[in-house]
């Protein structure tokens, strides 16, 4: 029996699952400077509940962050599609504190190369990406609703940054 290969799009793979494409046709659900964003592009069941896939465009940013975010129900996995890009994280430190961040000093960045996937634990302090060029694309899972109701931004201390050396 041969096979015909079909286009994949969202109608013809219905009946099998669902599909998400780069970059989504959709307006994102947010966008500023250094990113767009569509959260829940795809969702997906689990043993605690629903899980939502998400879709990032990555934009050419200067290598700095001035605050972290982090969640606190549910660990993320990002995987880099078509570049590499800088993650700089902080320790889950201060679960019973959601919103206390930990001393700067205890940051790291870490280079994800496009292909490679990282899955932070929960409560670990992060921020968008930063690609290492003009802009690239990425995929998010956490647990349903996180960028709505488990996603906590906070501001560094006045004056503090995290810059890159690369």
């Amino acid at each position: 029996m041969k096979l015909k290969v079909q286009e994949l799009n969202a109608e013809s793979f219905a009946q099998f699952g669902q599909v998400c494409v780069a970059p989504p046709k959709i307006k994102p659900g947010h966008s500023c400077d250094e990113f767009d964003w569509w959260p829940d592009m795809m969702v997906f069941d689990s043993i605690k509940g629903q899980y939502g896939a998400g879709f990032s465009v990555a934009k050419k940013s200067p290598f700095r962050q001035t605050c972290s975010e982090r969640h606190m129900e549910t660990p993320e996995f990002l995987l880099a599609v078509d570049g590499d890009m800088v993650v700089i994280v902080g320790p889950p430190d201060y679960p019973d504190e959601p919103a206390r961040l930990p001393d700067l000093s205890r940051f790291a960045a870490f280079k994800v190369k496009a292909g490679e996937a990282i899955l932070m634990k929960q409560g670990v302090w992060h921020y968008a990406a930063m690609p290492l060029k003009e802009e690239m694309y990425m995929y998010c899972i956490f647990a349903k609703g996180t960028s709505d109701k488990d996603n906590r931004v906070i501001d560094f201390p006045a004056g503090e940054v995290l810059e890159l050396e690369m």
